[in-house]
């Protein structure tokens, strides 16, 4: 009875043994399946994040070429303003301004 009692306490212990190698390889498993899904996300983020920057910078290069051609569309326009126009509203105004000087040269 002895040697049946020694017997199923190897048999147990074989199988408790098993298990843990089981579990063990059940364990790294998962541990190297984790380990290929977060360098995947990490990969999916830094591409996610990459064409993000190259959006906000392709926006940014939109919007400058659009200010810029704004400013060279004034800059022409006021470079076609001929001199004797811009003379005659220099004259027209220059009037009200200096009265607008002298005026507070006499308060002062």
């Amino acid at each position: 009875m002895l040697n049946e009692v020694i017997e199923v306490e190897r048999e147990i212990h074989g199988r408790l043994l098993m298990e843990k190698r089981k579990a063990e390889e059940w364990v790294n498993e998962v541990k190297e399946k984790a380990e290929k899904d977060i360098l995947s996300e990490e990969g999916r983020i830094k591409n996610l994040f990459e064409q993000a920057i190259k959006d906000a910078r392709l926006d940014a290069e939109k919007k400058a070429y659009g200010i810029i051609a704004d400013a060279n569309a004034k800059a022409e326009r006021l470079a076609a303003i001929s001199d004797e126009f811009l003379i005659k509203t220099i004259k027209k105004h220059i009037v009200r301004i200096l009265q607008g000087y002298d005026s507070q040269n006499v308060k002062g």
